[in-house]
C-alpha cells in the first residue's frame, strides 16, 4: 500500500489520456516537485501546456522543476505573481485530438510529495465539455494575463459560470476590483454563504487556514439561526502562521472547537505506539511538512435531493478571492458525489477527533468496555448531540421526500 494512494494516479490520468488518445492536455499549477508527476509531463512533451506559478519570491518549491520543464522545451508559461499573491489553481483540462475539451480535473492537491502523501486532499475529475470549456477558457486567460492579474482579467472572473448539465456553477478569481483583501464579500463567496444559509439538515466541511473573514463565519451564522443543524468539521487553525494545530468542530460550529495542537505531545497528533498490524506513525512526511488538511470542502445536507459539494483550489476565505488564482466548483444534486466527499470529511475528523481524545485524557483515554448498556444512554436521550446525530446518519437511510 502506498502513502498516495490512488491520488498520484488520478492527477496524472488525464495526461495518460491524453497520451492514448492523441490529445492535450493544460496543466496551471502551483507547487510542482513530485517525480513521477514531473516524469509524466516530461513524457507528454509537445501535447502538454503548463502555467506554473511561482511559490514565494525565491520559488523554492518550483524552480527546479521550472528549469527542468524550460530546458526539455515544454510548452511551460512563468505567471510570478508579486507579495501576497499566489497563483493557487491545481487544475487540468484534457482537449481531445479534434481540439475540444472533454473533461477537468481540479481539488485541492498541490503536484508535490508531501501534497499526495503527508496531508489531507481530495481530487475530482469532471468529464463534462461545458465545464471542460470553462476551465480552458480560464487557462487561456491566465496565461494572457502573464504576471499582473490585471483589472479586464478579474473582471472577466467576476461571474457565475453555471453548468446545467451537471447542475454546477463555477467561479474563477482574483474576482473583485481592489488587488488586496477588503470587507465587501466576493461575488463568490456570497453564493457560498447563501449555499449556508439554506442548510436545513447538516454543513460538514475540511478547511486549510481560510483566514478571516472566511466560510466558518458563515457556517456559525447558520447554525446559531437553527441550533438543530448537524454540524461537523476540521479546520487548520485559520489563526496560526507556522503552527498547523487543527480545530475540531463536533456537532455545533457556535462553540468552542476543540483544538489538536501540533506543538504539544507527540500523542496529540500522531500514534505513537505500535499495535496489532499497525506502526508507529509519522508525525510528518519530512522534517519541513505537516500531517494537515489541506482540504477546501464544504458539503451541505448530503442525503437531500438538494445536496450541495463545494470544492476546488480556494481557501474559502476572503485573501483568495481578492488575491489569489482560484477556482471553484459548486455542485448541487449530486447525492453520490455528497454522500462521496461526507466520507471523506468523516474520515478526516475522526482521525484528528481519536488524536484529541488521547491528547486529553493521555494514559486513561481508553480504559476498557463499560459492563452494562448504560453507555448507550447518552445516545438517545432526547435533543441531546449524540441524538442529533444518530438522526443525521439514519436520514441517509429515507427517501428524500420523506424525511
Amino acid at each position: 500500500m502506498r502513502l498516495a494512494g490512488q491520488m498520484i494516479d488520478a492527477l496524472g490520468s488525464l495526461l495518460q489520456q491524453a497520451k492514448a488518445e492523441g490529445g492535450e492536455c493544460y496543466c496551471a499549477l502551483y507547487e510542482l516537485s513530485d517525480a513521477e508527476l514531473v516524469a509524466e509531463l516530461l513524457a507528454a512533451g509537445s501535447s502538454v501546456h503548463i502555467v506554473l506559478s511561482n511559490t514565494g519570491p525565491d520559488d523554492a518549491t518550483d524552480a527546479p522543476t521550472r528549469k527542468q520543464l524550460h530546458d526539455a522545451g515544454l510548452d511551460i508559461t512563468d505567471r510570478m505573481l508579486g507579495s501576497n499573491h499566489i497563483g493557487h489553481n491545481k487544475f487540468v483540462v484534457y482537449v481531445d485530438s479534434k481540439g475540444t475539451p472533454q473533461a477537468v480535473l481540479t481539488g485541492s492537491t498541490n503536484w508535490t510529495s508531501t501534497a499526495i502523501c503527508g496531508q489531507s486532499n481530495n481530487a475530482l475529475i469532471c468529464r463534462d465539455a461545458t465545464i471542460a470549456a470553462t476551465y480552458r477558457d480560464y487557462w487561456d486567460r491566465l496565461k494572457a494575463d502573464g504576471q499582473a492579474q490585471g483589472a479586464d482579467f478579474r473582471t472577466a472572473n467576476n461571474q457565475r459560470r453555471p453548468i446545467a448539465s451537471l447542475g454546477a456553477d463555477v467561479w474563477f478569481s482574483p474576482n473583485t476590483p481592489q488587488k488586496s483583501k477588503g470587507t465587501a464579500m466576493p461575488g463568490d463567496l456570497t453564493e457560498v454563504a447563501d449555499e449556508i444559509g439554506k442548510a436545513q439538515e447538516a454543513i460538514l466541511f475540511l478547511l486549510f487556514q481560510p483566514g478571516s473573514p472566511s466560510v466558518l463565519d458563515d457556517i456559525v451564522k447558520a447554525n446559531k439561526a437553527n441550533p438543530n443543524l448537524f454540524v461537523r468539521g476540521a479546520a487548520t487553525d485559520p489563526k496560526a502562521v507556522e503552527q498547523f494545530n487543527t480545530e475540531l468542530y463536533h456537532r455545533s460550529a457556535t462553540e468552542t472547537p476543540d483544538v489538536v495542537n501540533d506543538t504539544a505531545a507527540v500523542a496529540a497528533s500522531a500514534v505513537p505506539d505500535t499495535f496489532a498490524y499497525w506502526h508507529k506513525e509519522l508525525l510528518k512526511s519530512s522534517p519541513s511538512a505537516h500531517a494537515i488538511i489541506h482540504d477546501k470542502v464544504i458539503v451541505i445536507d448530503p442525503f437531500s435531493d438538494k445536496a450541495v459539494v463545494i470544492t476546488g483550489s480556494h481557501n474559502l476565505g476572503f485573501k483568495a478571492s481578492y488575491a489569489n488564482d482560484e477556482n471553484m466548483i459548486i455542485v448541487r444534486g449530486h447525492q453520490d458525489l455528497a454522500a462521496a466527499y461526507t466520507t471523506h470529511v468523516t474520515d478526516v475528523y475522526d482521525h484528528y477527533r481519536w488524536r484529541y481524545w488521547l491528547q486529553q485524557s493521555g494514559t486513561k483515554a481508553w480504559t476498557g468496555l463499560v459492563t452494562t448498556d448504560a453507555w448507550q444512554d447518552g445516545y438517545f436521550g432526547s435533543g441531546s448531540a449524540a441524538a442529533k446525530e444518530i438522526d443525521f446518519w439514519q436520514s441517509a437511510r429515507q427517501p428524500a421526500g420523506v424525511r
